[in-house]
């Protein structure tokens, strides 16, 4: 009854040499197996089964990342070609290391440059791209504003604002900026690849596969093009799946190789969280557009579609957030709470999505944490907030180490490229705990609405910072650090 059935041992021996030979008499197996668990196993031969089946979906082998040439070199005069060359390649190597040395040696590269030609459309553009690759996008979309103000006739920038109007759901500006640059430079794989992910948001899949098949022939090489366009043609195509249950409600539409009830669970569990979100994130501009949810029955069925689409299993994870496609993947574990917990973190990802594109990454995180720390009876939401075991327990024991937290305005102006490099975890625990401190008082949660809000209004880092905590930050981490202390492990 426990579904020993479907289950299958398998024994062996390890040894050397040709000549070496093992017999098994009898053999007997005891002990208990959920089943749950056989479940779970059992769903995942079957995917190793599909996928293998799929290899023609796999991403192929990438060569050299493509050349930062753009229309608008030209422009470029003669006295400061080399200049902007060795600009270039310092852009050229963030983009194959992403450290933060880096990036800050590529900005400084470009910014010099512009101060001596601040005419340079490519630069600007340049500065953009270096931009968005760390996360800041209202940055990024101020440098490229700035290169089609130099130069209007520029497909590159033209693409690229485009493609920022269509993280944040400005879709009808997206698709003039794109039809424009699409004008100017037809054979753009960026632009075909753009607009295949605007098919693919429009629930064409036809013209998707079509403008991403034609990404990849236009740019065989790139490595960039290739996994978007991969990702395209999977996500239009759909997971290799033997059953699909499919559930739409008010904003989301999940779909799953789990039964319909499990389809429809999920879904709600999603519904009840948007109030969480709302809650924490009072800002306008939610989309109203059902948001794109996949739900693997197994976790090889999660890892094996994300390395036929990336080329990378993640196997470090359990769930992720596509923002350049707006989709929400993630397994049932056999740990149902685990489960949870992902969903209600990658959740949160997709909802700030559409409302504050680019966030600082360390709000990004920290609030996705707290939304992880929610428990939902009945389909209500009865507590948030809860303390999160793994991250207090990482936190307690670094600074009982003698680690530093990194000071708070430091930690709440670094881009992504930062936040994610060395000590992410504790990272990751101390923006949890950040939030969590903050929305622990009525003090604490206004600050953080002002924040938003400056942030929402298009106030840099700083000024946002500033705007909310003015010269309070000190006091405000003593405070924090008792919280900490005061908070209980849960067992």
């Amino acid at each position: 009854e426990a579904g020993f059935v479907q289950a299958g041992v398998f024994l062996g021996a390890l040894g050397s040499g040709s000549s070496n030979r093992v017999a098994f008499g009898r053999v007997r197996v005891s002990g208990e197996v959920h089943p749950r668990w056989v479940q779970k196993k059992r769903a995942d031969g079957e995917q190793v089964l599909a996928y293998e089946l799929a290899k023609d979906r796999r991403l192929g082998t990438s060569g050299p990342r493509a050349s930062l040439d753009t229309s608008a070199d030209p422009c470029v005069a003669p006295g400061l070609r080399a200049v902007y060359d060795e600009a270039r390649d310092r852009l050229a190597a963030f983009l194959e290391s992403r450290s933060p040395a880096d990036h800050a040696a590529a900005n400084q590269a470009l910014e010099a440059l512009l101060d001596r030609a601040p005419w340079l459309a490519p630069v600007s553009y340049h500065l953009g791209r270096l931009a968005e690759e760390g996360g800041e996008l209202e940055e990024a979309r101020a440098r490229y504003d700035e290169a089609i103000d130099a130069l209007p006739d520029f497909p590159e920038a033209l693409t690229a604002r485009a493609g920022l109007a269509c993280q944040a759901g400005r879709w009808d500006d997206s698709r003039r900026d794109l039809d424009r640059a699409l004008q100017l430079q037809p054979d753009s794989p960026r632009g075909r690849l753009l607009l295949a992910r605007i098919h693919l948001h429009g629930r064409d899949p036809g013209s998707a596969l079509r403008e991403a098949s034609l990404a990849t022939e236009l740019a065989p090489a790139d490595p960039d093009i290739g996994v978007r366009a991969h990702m395209t043609r999977n996500l239009a195509l759909g997971p290799a799946w033997a059953r699909t249950s499919t559930c739409r409600t008010a904003h989301y539409r999940v779909r799953t190789d789990l039964p319909e009830t499990r389809a429809r669970e999920f879904a709600a569990r999603l519904e009840a969280m948007r109030s969480v979100y709302a809650r924490l994130v009072p800002l306008p501009g939610a989309s109203d557009e059902p948001a794109e949810v996949l739900v693997f029955e197994s976790a090889e069925g999660y890892h094996a579609f994300l390395d036929l689409s990336l080329g990378d299993r993640q196997e470090d994870t359990a769930g992720v957030f596509l923002p350049w496609f707006g989709y929400l993947l993630l397994y049932d574990d056999p740990d149902a709470d685990r489960t949870l917990e992902v969903l209600h973190h990658e959740g949160f990802h997709q909802y700030l999505q559409s409302v504050l594109p680019g966030a600082p990454t360390w709000l990004d995180e920290g609030m996705a944490e707290y939304s992880a720390g929610t428990r939902i009876e009945g389909g209500r939401v009865v507590r948030t907030g809860l303390p999160l075991a793994g991250r207090l327990r990482n936190l307690r024991g670094a600074l009982a180490l003698g680690w530093e937290p990194i000071p708070w305005r430091e930690l709440m102006t670094e881009t992504r490229t930062e936040f994610y490099g060395d000590l992410a975890a504790l990272r990751y625990a101390q923006a949890w705990s950040l939030v969590h401190f903050l929305e622990s008082s009525p003090a604490g949660r206004a600050r953080l609405a002002r924040y938003l809000e400056r942030l929402h209004a298009g106030d840099a880092l700083e000024e946002a910072l500033e705007a909310a905590f003015g010269d309070e930050l000190e006091i405000l981490e003593r405070d924090w650090r008792r919280h900490v202390e005061s908070l209980e492990i849960p067992e």
